[in-house]
Formats: C-alpha cells, structure tokens, sequence
C-alpha cells in the first residue's frame, strides 16, 4: 500500500474514532394540531409516511387531533438540529378531509451511515371521531388502532397492522408483517405476504358483504362468535386446515379447495394461503 493511501485511511479511521467517541444528541421536536369537521359529513383522514409508527385512537369531542414527535439521536448536534428541520411534517384541512404526509431528508455523504448510523424516528398520533373513514399507507413502519368505529384502507410495507376493538369494515394490506384484527367486523378484506393473520370476532359481527383473507407464507387463525354464518371457501396449497366448527354441505371444488356452510350460510367467506395453516376457532 503507498503511503498516501495509509495517511489518508489512518486519518479516515481517526475522525470516525473521535466522532464514535462523541456523546449522542437527542433532539426532539412535537408538532400539534386539531381540525373539527362537519358532523353531519363523514371525516376523512388520509396518512402518510415512510420508517414511522400511527396510532390511532378514538376522540371524545368529534375532532381530528394530530400529535407528531419526531425524535433524533446522533453525535453531532447541530447535525440533530439539521435533521430535526428538514424532516418535515405536511397538515392539511380541504373541506372534511385531513391529510397527513411526512417527509425525510435525503441523506447524503459516503460515510454518514459509519459515523452516525442517523435515523429520525417519528410517531404520529391520532385521534379520530366516530365513523370517519381512514386511508393510511407506510413503509417500514407500524399501524395500531383501538377501539375505532371506522372505516380503513390501509397499507404497510415491512411492519405491523393491529386493530383492536374495531367497529365497521377494514382492508388492509401487510408485506413482511402480520395482520391482527379484532371487534365487530362489517367488511373484511385482508392480505399479507410474508406474514401471519389473525382474525378475532366479536358478537354481532354479521357480513353485509362477502369476506377475503389471503396469506402468502403465513397462519390464517380465525376466532367466530357463537351465531355466526357465513359460506366458507377455503383454498390453500401446503399446510393443512383445522376446524372447530361444523362445515355442513361440504364440497371439494378443486384438490386444494373446501367449501361448506357455518350455521346457516350466507355471504361468501374466502380464506386463501399458499404455504401456512388455517384455523378456524370457536371464542
């Protein structure tokens, strides 16, 4: 190796020392704000964001409130301080409609990931009015909700979905990451890849349309209330099926395909997987 190449390597490893030998810096940053929409319309609020966390949660006074931490550990201060800002944070009203959307700054440098490892961390809470409709897509990032009486589309991308004690319908979409849905289900319609889904009904869960689970590597587990009907289509590929209710007037459609009646019948349940089980439970 010459000798300018060893200088300039020993003077590589000496800064990145010296900047590993620096204390972190946490800086954070809480961003708030509140709309009330028209009750006698339906809310609508659509999110977005990229490496975050929404949690979701039900208002006491009809508003949309918005809360936004946005969290930053690097050993570089006016670096934190630089990251904080241009991390930035979109809130929008139109009409009855809030739009949520946040947005990171572009890293840039060869070596910033060696020195810093920098990442800014953001959660976004929310609480909603009864009967809002919610879309909402991340990446690399987590979605939860409790005790909701909505309706949601949502989408992540390498996290989490987890929806508890939710009245109304929801579609939701999950790649590398698990979908957990419980309460007093109208409409159902959920996909993952990569990942697990669990479905958990509460009485008077009724279908006012027809159902879909479908899992690519991944469990289906489905826990039903006492009462419940609907027409089964089950299909999977490998993996095998287990069943704690009845299935009357069962058909093979296909190899891989069962279809029978719960109670007595009704609308169309579909629950596909191509390489997982599927279970179906009795609370």
């Amino acid at each position: 190796m010459n000798k300018p190449l060893q200088r300039g390597l020993a003077v590589l490893i000496a800064v990145l020392a010296f900047s590993l030998a620096l204390p972190a810096q946490d800086k954070t940053e809480v961003i708030e704000k509140s709309f009330r929409p028209d009750p006698s319309r339906p809310a609508v609020l659509e999110f977005h964001d990229v490496d975050g966390r929404l949690i979701l949660s039900p208002s006491a006074d009809g508003a949309i409130s918005v809360r936004i931490r946005k969290e930053v550990r690097v050993r570089d201060d006016k670096r934190a301080e630089r990251l904080l800002r241009d991390t930035k944070v979109e809130i929008g009203e139109r009409g009855n409609t809030v739009t949520v959307r946040i947005r990171y700054p572009r890293f840039r440098g060869l070596f910033f990931w060696l020195s810093d490892s920098a990442r800014v961390k953001v959660t976004s809470e929310i609480t909603v009015p009864a009967g809002v409709r919610i879309k909402a897509d991340l990446v690399d990032g987590s979605i939860r909700g409790d005790n909701l009486e909505a309706d949601l589309d949502l989408e992540v991308v390498d996290g989490d979905i987890q929806l508890n004690g939710l009245k109304g319908s929801v579609r939701a979409g999950s790649v590398d990451g698990g979908i957990r849905v419980a309460g007093d289900i109208k409409g159902l319609d959920l996909k993952a890849v990569d990942g697990d889904i669990q479905v958990d009904l509460s009485p008077p869960s009724v279908m006012a349309e027809s159902w879909r689970i479908r899992t690519t590597d991944g469990d289906v587990d489905i826990r039903l209330p006492e009462g419940f009907a609907a027409d089964m289509e089950i299909r999977k590929r490998d993996g095998r099926i287990q069943t704690e209710w009845p299935l009357t007037t069962v058909k093979r459609l296909a190899r891989n395909t069962l279809s029978g009646k719960i109670g007595a019948g009704g609308r169309v349940f579909e629950v596909r997987t191509v390489d997982g089980q599927i279970a179906l439970r009795k609370k």
